[in-house]
């Protein structure tokens, strides 16, 4: 008996979409906009040579799947793309404040913990390629966000994405310049 895999689907969103007709939910929707959005960004920004994976199942999870995959010279970038109503913050708990933690509200609620959940889409990914001189990079970016006064300065001095427990926080278009920076990797390794 020959299986097959499936085709993956060509276009971001793809996935969300078909939940959402499943499911009928707001949010389901929502994040197929939010992928296919990514998707156009990736498409118009990436440098020749880079090479974009959308909607891809979780190695090992039957029910995960990873928004964006680029594979460019810099390493492997996983990209969970989130388009999330309500004003973004990346802070710490109150000002002024000595204490070293950093927060992620939207709408005033904590959301710090889905930093932590992308990690569910990058270990899997780095152990199939099994070699860890590859960097792989979690990113969570938020398309079309409204951010806060000073996240909006941040990210309008050009000071690129946050950073927080390894993996990288941003907006639709700001971590693209660091995807298209000069790496190690050679067409051959990709």
């Amino acid at each position: 008996m020959v299986t097959t895999t499936p085709p993956a689907d060509p276009v971001a969103g793809s996935s969300a979409l078909r939940q959402d007709k499943r499911y009928r939910g707001d949010n389901n929707l929502k994040g197929a906009q939010g992928e296919y959005l990514m998707g156009t960004y990736l498409a118009a920004g990436l440098a020749p040579g880079a090479h974009v994976l959308t909607d891809r199942k979780v190695p090992g999870d039957s029910e995960a799947n990873i928004d964006h995959v680029v594979i460019a010279s810099t390493g492997v970038w996983i990209i969970d793309s989130k388009k999330w109503t309500g004003e973004i913050r990346y802070r710490s708990p109150g000002f002024p404040s000595i204490d070293p933690r950093r927060y992620l509200t939207v709408d005033g609620k904590d959301r710090t913990s889905v930093i932590a959940k992308i990690y569910r889409l990058v270990i899997p990914v780095a152990q199939v390629i099994g070699d860890t001189n590859v960097p792989v990079h979690p990113v969570l970016a938020f398309v079309e966000a409204t951010w806060g006064i000073n996240e909006g300065l941040h990210f309008g001095r050009r000071k690129g994405p946050y950073e927080h427990e390894g993996v990288l926080i941003s907006g639709g278009h700001s971590f693209i310049e660091l995807i298209n920076a000069t790496g190690s990797l050679t067409p051959r390794r990709r």
